[in-house]
């Protein structure tokens, strides 16, 4: 009987550490990734070099809250390091070219680009991968011919 008591308290034991193990591996593994990635929709090549922000929402949240500013490479992507687990995201782009008024108060015109990537929403661990494309919308003027 008291044979059966040790082996039992080992067991116990043994699943305990186990079960604690687990745990603190999970809690250890490192935050996920967003990894956002432009392209422009008229020629299909990498928006490069614009000023891109990342959106969250949590699992509750009723809104998308902008969190982290980047640039996209020369490959049109930006990678956000370390996460939330569990949250969504996606990420959008704003560039401007032009605008203002020259010396004699003509209208120089103006290009106004954005794009949206989808939103999807992070696991545990790795990357998440989205995507968008950038329009433009001219507005002529005498600098800028659409």
């Amino acid at each position: 009987m008291k044979l059966k008591r040790i082996i039992l308290a080992t067991i116990l034991a043994a699943g305990t550490l186990v079960g604690v193990a687990n745990s603190a591996s999970a809690a250890s593994a490192p935050a996920p990734n967003v990894k956002a990635c432009f392209s422009y929709a008229s020629t299909g090549g990498p928006a490069s070099g614009l000023h891109a922000e990342l959106y969250e929402a949590s699992p509750t949240a009723t809104s998308w809250t902008p969190i982290h500013p980047g640039t996209t490479n020369s490959a049109g992507c930006v990678t956000w390091i370390g996460v939330h687990r569990g949250y969504g995201y996606h990420a959008m782009v704003h560039q401007v070219y032009g605008g203002g008024y020259d010396a004699y108060g003509r209208y120089l015109g103006i290009w106004v680009g954005d794009g949206y990537t989808n939103a999807a929403t992070t696991g545990s661990t790795g990357t998440l991968s989205v995507a968008g494309l950038v329009t433009y919308v001219c507005r002529p003027g005498v600098a800028i011919t659409c």
